[in-house]
Order: structure tokens, then sequence, then C-alpha cells
């Protein structure tokens, strides 16, 4: 979208139509294969008689629904979206100060340094908020760590 509005404004940033339909054909011609064919490989080599650790039943348990505010899914929702973006917040303001002032933005080093932070900051929120869930007993915690992370 950023890049249609670049190029209908006759901007030289905007990436060429033949860059982004080579980015696209890449991802769609070697991740998809690879991936549909490392799904059909596990499919079809995986041992078929997989012995949990533990004994299971095939009733789900009954997650509580007295919890904390910390450990509610909206408040954790809301968590795992604010600190990651705090965490770089400043560096966004240098960003589109630069960007929109017309200005040629010249710290990559530092631009770096924010996204490591990101990555950092991103998966120690989701690892926390997981821990929060499986202490609940929430045995449908895959889809909410999904969004937190």
């Amino acid at each position: 979208y950023v890049n249609s509005v670049a190029i209908a404004h006759g901007s030289i940033s905007a990436l060429p139509f033949s860059t982004v339909f080579t980015i696209a054909a890449l991802y769609f011609f070697i991740c998809v294969p690879l991936t549909l064919t490392g799904g059909i490989l596990a499919k079809n080599f995986a041992k078929k008689d997989m012995e949990a650790p533990t004994r299971t039943t095939k009733v789900a348990r009954e997650i509580p629904t007295e919890t904390p505010l910390f450990k509610s899914r909206p408040f954790q929702m809301l968590v795992a979206g604010f600190l990651p973006f705090s965490a770089v917040y400043i560096e966004l303001h240098y960003i589109f100060t630069s960007m929109w002032g017309h200005q040629i933005y010249t710290l990559f080093g530092i631009l770096f340094f924010a996204f490591v932070l990101l990555v950092i900051v991103t998966s120690a929120i989701t690892v926390s908020l997981l821990y929060f869930q499986l202490t609940r007993e929430d045995h449908r915690w895959w889809w909410m760590s999904f969004v937190n992370g």
C-alpha cells in the first residue's frame, strides 16, 4: 500500500514494480514449495505410534474463570503490543521525522540495534505471557501465544 502511494506521488523512493514482483515470486516459488514439501515429508515419515510422556485424557480440563487482571486475555494482548512498541518508539520517531522532513536517515547502526532490541523484548514478553497461560492451566494456549508473539 505504501509503495503504491509513493508511486502515485512520483516519489523516487518507491520500489519499482519489477522488484516487488521479484520478491513476491521468490516467496511463492521458494518458501511455499519448501513448506509444502516439509509438511508432506513430516506426515509420511513421522512415527505413527507417538507416546505421550504423561497420561492424558480426552476430556478437556475446565479453565478457571476467576483470574487476576494480568492473566486475562485482553490485558495480555495489550501488554504484548505496548511493550515492544514502547521499546522502539523513539527510534521510529526519528525515522518518521527524517522522512517527513525530507532529510536523509543515516543512523542505520542504531536502527539495527533497535531491531535487535525489538526481537529480544518481543521474545521475552511472549515467553512470560505463555508462562502465565500455562500456570492458568489454559489448554488453548497456542493461539493466544501466537497472538502475543
